[in-house]
């Protein structure tokens, strides 16, 4: 059952998701969302997601940190973009987004930013251009402004930023020029 009460057109409604001014609950396969997008005093409750202010989201023992300042947000299944800083757990995966742009594009388990983002993989090959409109997210894709190519588990990192906000975590390199990491299950 979906209860929706929409008045931007933008909100966007996907299986578990949804985005909206309004408060809005779902329920689906006993899981409870409820969200609240207008209030600078959004409270978090169970399965909650909102897009102005701090949330938290447990699904499938999974437990999503969203902090989004923007109406244009929309969450894809459990994917999330956002003009600030978002955490999200993922299936043991953690992920940390950095997004100034509205033209950011979420496609199931992927992430766009124009900044630099943080993933931890399962196996999965990414490749991503957000300054180009051809970009094209593969499953757990994420990127910068440029160009990124990762392959997980004992391969090639290629991360090339133009960001000066670029930070360093873990095995993870960020910078304005070409980089190369080589991981093992690890955390960028």
């Amino acid at each position: 059952m979906y209860r929706l009460d929409t008045v931007s057109p933008h909100n966007v409604l996907i299986r578990y998701s949804v985005t909206s001014r309004c408060t809005e609950w779902i329920q689906c396969h006993l899981t409870m969302y409820r969200l609240d997008t207008v209030s600078p005093h959004d409270v978090p409750f169970g399965y909650s997601v909102t897009s102005r202010c701090t949330n938290w989201i447990q699904c499938r023992l999974t437990m999503y940190r969203l902090y989004t300042v923007s109406l244009h947000n929309v969450l894809i299944v459990y994917s999330v973009t956002s003009q600030c800083t978002d955490w999200i757990q993922f299936h043991l995966t953690m992920y940390r987004l950095e997004t100034v742009s509205p033209h950011n594009v979420p496609t199931v388990h992927s992430v766009t930013s124009q900044y630099t983002d943080w993933i931890q993989c399962h196996l999965t090959m990414y490749r991503l251009d957000t300054v180009s409109p051809h970009n094209v997210p593969i499953e757990y894709s994420v990127t910068s402004r440029c160009t990124d190519c990762t392959q997980c588990h004992l391969t090639m990192y290629q991360l090339d930023t133009v960001s000066p906000h670029d930070v360093l975590i873990g095995y993870s390199v960020t910078s304005r020029c070409t980089n190369w990491i080589q991981c093992h299950l690890t955390m960028y």
